[in-house]
């Protein structure tokens, strides 16, 4: 996703004057993503995600952009001012560690993206509870200290966190112990994680040839490498009557493409991990209310605050398919629907947004580099999207003012603002005008995220309901 040219069609002589003008509402969303050793970071194919890390740090919307720096769990502890973007700019990192000058290194970052490992991949289908020893016993697994700074950082800078793993316990070193997050996927054997082998593994790998959709041939585990993705179910987010006949709906802005529509793809994976449904009786009785205690650092991971109780939601569930009547190459499972993508939007309640994903599978190099290399890539489209809005629904609403504010200053500059906009016009019009002018270049789910999350922080108590409440829409 290059962005060097101007994504902006301008009339020529005003080039140098519109640049001017956005100098001041450039804004970047400083982004720390930390790996556990394993996990490669060079741009080529294989198990990493260099293909991530240049597609986030390539990627805008209006004069908002990201940059992107690595952070390696393992190692001894350095930091290398020097390091290009494939390479550790820190290394052996504990989120409370500090820069030369004293300063904490998260207070430089915007969002901290997690993609752990440890304690590795030598228990894969033991669900004995015995097991989850290994995940506080591994030397990179988060200890109470720094989790005492990233809860900080979170609920007083607003900091946004994401993180996932995989199969079993793969990436609970890291992230299980941490705010919000931990209770938001399955991390640990004690949670119920599914494995890697297995009728209890989550096998959402799709047949590739029509003998293996007949259930003739078996379908190999390397068909999530190939070009056939997985398809997901995004849960509606808003839903309204566009007419007395027609019913509309849209899924979560992160699952929003602005040209092709829903996000309702995936890469598919012989076994997944599992994040928790919010709405399951269990999990309101066992984590909704939980507390957490970093060293004296202590509150409730959901709180409340003004009456408001934001709590996380699924905002896509995957499927497997059943085995029988398929032929998987791991064998029988059953059919079964899973929580995969799920959300907590903080800023309702002035603190930090939080996004996990069922596996890093989904953003593997090995499980992007054939989709993206297809004449007609559409699908890859739509899944990368899915990674820079992640970036985008975890930055500040500053940065969300930016990526909203240029295009329409930009518009000024061309034919649409220079021959149809005029001071004289009804202000709705103007409005509806401009929204209409948003909606193919950001998508129309991003438009009603950038204007409720502005609203809501130039008066939280003019806006008390969500945006399908106040406004009825006649089209998407």
């Amino acid at each position: 996703m290059k962005t060097k040219t101007s994504p902006f069609r301008l009339e020529a002589s005003f080039q140098p004057i519109l640049d001017s003008i956005l100098i001041p509402f450039r804004r970047k969303s400083r982004i720390l993503m930390v790996v556990d050793q394993g996990i490669a970071i060079s741009p080529g194919g294989g198990f990493g995600i260099g293909r991530i890390i240049q597609v986030m740090n390539d990627a805008s919307l209006g004069c908002a952009s990201f940059s992107v720096k690595l952070a390696a769990r393992f190692g001894t502890q350095n930091k290398n001012s020097e390091a290009s973007l494939h390479d550790f700019t820190y290394s052996g990192f504990r989120f409370d560690h500090k820069e030369p000058d004293g300063k904490l290194i998260l207070d430089g970052f915007d969002q901290v993206w997690c993609f752990g490992l440890a304690p590795g991949n030598d228990q894969p289908n033991n669900l004995n509870a015995g097991a989850d020893a290994a995940i506080a016993a591994h030397s990179w697994a988060a200890e109470k200290g720094e989790l005492r700074e990233l809860a900080k950082w979170m609920n007083e800078r607003g900091g946004g966190l994401f993180g996932t793993g995989d199969h079993h316990y793969l990436g609970a070193s890291l992230c299980s112990g941490m705010p919000r997050l931990g209770l938001m996927r399955k991390w640990t054997v004690a949670d119920g994680v599914p494995t890697r082998n297995y009728e209890t593994r989550l096998d959402t790998n799709r047949p590739a040839t029509t003998q293996q959709s007949a259930g003739i041939d078996i379908i190999p585990n390397s068909v999530e490498e190939d070009t056939i993705p997985q398809p997901i179910e995004w849960v509606a987010e808003d839903t309204w009557f566009g007419s007395p006949f027609f019913l509309y709906s849209s899924p979560h802005p992160i699952l929003c493409h602005p040209r092709l529509g829903p996000i309702d793809v995936m890469p598919d994976h012989p076994h997944e991990g599992r994040c928790f449904d919010p709405t399951d009786a269990e999990w309101i009785l066992t984590r909704r209310d939980a507390q957490y205690d970093y060293g004296g650092y202590s509150g409730q991971h959901f709180p409340t605050v003004g009456g408001k109780r934001p709590l996380p939601k699924v905002i896509a569930w995957g499927r497997t398919l059943a085995d029988p009547p398929l032929r998987l190459a791991k064998g029988d499972q059953p059919a079964r629907r899973f929580p995969m993508i799920s959300v907590y939007d903080g800023h309702e309640i002035g603190i930090g947004r939080v996004v996990t994903d069922s596996t890093w599978h989904h953003w593997m190099n090995m499980n992007l580099d054939r989709l993206a290399g297809e004449p007609d890539n559409t699908e890859y489209k739509k899944i990368e999207r899915y990674f820079v809005n992640i970036g985008a629904w975890l930055a500040s609403w500053r940065w969300r003012w930016s990526a909203a504010l240029c295009p329409l200053l930009a518009s000024r500059f061309e034919s649409f603002g220079l021959e149809h906009r005029t001071l004289a016009m009804p202000l709705l019009e103007i409005g509806k005008m401009h929204i209409d002018y948003l909606k193919p270049r950001v998508g129309a789910c991003w438009v009603r995220e950038w204007i409720w999350s502005i609203l809501r922080e130039l008066d939280p108590e003019f806006l008390r309901f969500r945006p399908r409440d106040l406004f009825p829409r006649s089209d998407e």
